[in-house]
């Protein structure tokens, strides 16, 4: 009796192995029969699943985004004070941060690569599963404040990786905090800059 196979499961595994490599080499230096030796399957069964490397690029770093928002708000009960939230947040960032400067290195080179193709909208939607999260998680709704927060981390994860011994991650933390704490919650003023661009 032949094997069933869940191809679904089978995509999901061979985009989840394939960040390893992804994150050691970069984007640019890796080739589907890499991809296909250091999956263990043939490059035929990779193109089977995926029709290209910048496809194959792409979900796998859907997937991982997707899988990050979903672990951390998991535990990001609404109710819980907002300096609850950037704790546990934080520990999250701090236990993985490696992690995601792999993913920012990441889509810095895939950016290099695609952009002047018009290939790296998938980077903008990230961008946006990222920072809605953010925002509907620290109550911050319609405030585009999520964005704002998503520009800080990356910074902080760009900066640790270049100089990890000028900040901690709780200073980091703390900052947010103390930003946070002086907005309104239930109503956060929004910055005059969208305000126009709104009402333009």
């Amino acid at each position: 009796m032949p094997k069933i196979v869940d191809h679904d499961q089978r995509r999901e595994e061979l985009l989840t192995t394939s960040f390893a490599l992804f994150a050691q080499r970069g984007y640019a230096a890796v080739t589907m029969r890499e991809l296909a030796r250091e999956l263990d399957v043939s490059t035929g069964l990779l193109y089977y699943y995926f029709p290209n490397k910048e496809a194959l690029f792409e979900q796998m770093f859907t997937l991982m985004s997707r899988r990050d928002v979903s672990r951390v708000t998991a535990e990001l009960d609404a109710t819980i004070p907002i300096s609850d939230k950037l704790s546990i947040l934080f520990k999250y960032l701090a236990k993985n941060e490696s992690h995601f400067q792999n993913l920012l290195l990441m889509a810095l080179d895939f950016h290099r690569q695609n952009v002047e193709h018009g290939r790296d909208h998938v980077l903008q939607d990230i961008v946006k599963i990222y920072s809605d999260a953010i925002e509907d998680r620290l109550n911050l709704h319609g405030t585009h404040f999520g964005s704002v927060i998503f520009s800080f981390l990356c910074g902080m994860f760009f900066q640790r990786y270049l100089a990890p011994d000028i900040s901690s991650i709780e200073e980091h933390r703390l900052l947010i905090q103390q930003l946070l704490q002086g907005l309104a919650f239930s109503n956060p003023p929004l910055p005059d800059a969208v305000n126009h661009k709104r009402h333009a």
